[in-house]
């Protein structure tokens, strides 16, 4: 079963999209904010991550400590790519598409989705990037 690591700070949507993920048979790992995703990297290694663009680093106490913005999920997803560069990243924000292609234009080989995502749309897109993942693997 393939699994799906998702980093988003929105307790609703993450219940809503790890719902999606489940039932599409899933094996899903939520964080709610970097710093718990790079705990659960410590022992699970996904297949795919799907990673917020804004976010805090942390829920913790220290949370006023840490700035909330769009560079929180960059500079996360440049963490990611680093540790992990064989995991494909799924980045998904409610931003407006043009600040979503600025934010992002430096970071190699991640596809974007808006928020809110139909449920058709964000499995079509897993599919399609693990599929590519897949390919580039074996070559």
């Amino acid at each position: 079963m393939k699994s799906v690591l998702l980093i988003d700070d929105h307790e609703e949507f993450r219940l809503i999209v790890a719902t999606i993920l489940r039932d599409a048979q899933y094996d899903v790992w939520e964080a709610s904010c970097p710093e718990n995703a790079f705990q659960i990297l410590d022992h699970e290694l996904p297949n795919l991550i799907i990673c917020d663009l804004h976010m805090p680093f942390t829920t913790s106490t220290e949370m006023q400590n840490y700035e909330y913005s769009y560079h929180v999920g960059v500079r996360t997803i440049e963490e990611l790519q680093w540790a992990l560069p064989e995991t494909p990243i799924v980045v998904m924000s409610a931003a407006v598409p043009a600040d979503v292609r600025q934010y992002t234009a430096h970071l190699p080989s991640v596809v974007t989705l808006p928020k809110p995502v139909q449920s058709k749309t964000l499995l079509a897109t897993i599919e399609f990037v693990l599929n590519r993942q897949s390919e580039v693997t074996l070559h």
